[in-house]
């Protein structure tokens, strides 16, 4: 394990010394372009549930709040935490949990253009305080298409914790609702379906055998308030799709509604 703490803490610097490396390169392409070499996301997120590639890890309300900050040149960091809302946690021995964070993730990823793909990689660190569950870490690379689906291919390798791989597919189409007056522009709709490898599948399902994990289908309709917030209304429905990694789960089918504020600056 400390090995392994080792390694994400090496990608952490080399991803470092990366930015500084190009900040400088970054900060001759400024003196030239109205475009600002930083740029700002925070996001609240309100969720019915947390529903996490097929796993249930609240069934009750959660608060999600997040916050990116992106440089020109491809390399972002995001924050990103959830809050649990009710009691959930007292039937598992960890007592009252309302108001507390239970998962603290932090990414650091790097985004580029590669041919006809645009391609990033990172790493992501899970951290779960208060529930007494181990961190784990992640790295990541994905390829994202052009074209009416947007197509974007990811591959996500856990160090330390499941040793195991989880491939995805990915798509999204924005359609123009053609009327503005109430804020409502675009009607966003996407989807993912997860496969896992047999170590990942037996570390978050009990289950030794490679198989698809997981369907995701969520739509969204953001209503613009102005050029730097929003107010996004969201569904999803989430399945688990093998058989024998759906009767090791509570909840294999679930509907999640969610209403996110966004603030860009």
């Amino acid at each position: 394990m400390k090995s392994k703490s080792a390694i994400v803490l090496g990608c952490l610097m080399i991803c470092a010394f990366a930015w500084l490396a190009k900040t400088g390169q970054a900060q001759e392409l400024d003196s030239e372009s109205s475009t600002p070499p930083l740029n700002f996301k925070a996001e609240l997120a309100y969720v019915s549930k947390y529903v996490w590639r097929g796993l249930t890890l609240n069934p009750d309300p959660a608060l999600q709040p997040s916050i990116t900050v992106s440089h020109q040149i491809g390399l972002s960091y995001n924050l990103w935490a959830s809050m649990d809302t009710t009691s959930v946690g007292e039937d598992i021995g960890y007592g009252d949990r309302a108001g507390s964070f239970t998962e603290i993730d932090h990414t650091l990823s790097h985004c580029f253009a590669a041919g006809v793909a645009s391609v990033t990689v990172g790493l992501v660190h899970y951290t779960f305080p208060n529930t007494g569950f181990a961190s784990t870490s992640e790295i990541f690379v994905s390829a994202a298409f052009a074209g009416n689906l947007s197509p974007v291919l990811g591959v996500n390798y856990d160090l330390d914790e499941a040793e195991g791989a989880y491939v995805s597919a990915a798509f999204s189409r924005e359609l123009s609702l053609g009327d503005t007056r109430k804020g409502f522009e675009t009607l966003n709709i996407s989807g993912r379906i997860g496969y896992g490898t047999s170590d990942y599948n037996k570390f978050y399902f009990g289950v030794d055998k490679k198989a698809f994990v997981d369907l995701l289908v969520s739509a969204s309709a953001p209503i613009k308030i102005n050029n730097k917030f929003s107010i996004i209304p969201s569904l999803s429905y989430s399945a688990v799709l093998d058989r024998n990694l759906r009767r090791n789960v509570s909840r294999p089918n679930q509907f999640i509604g969610g209403l996110t504020l966004s603030f860009a600056f």
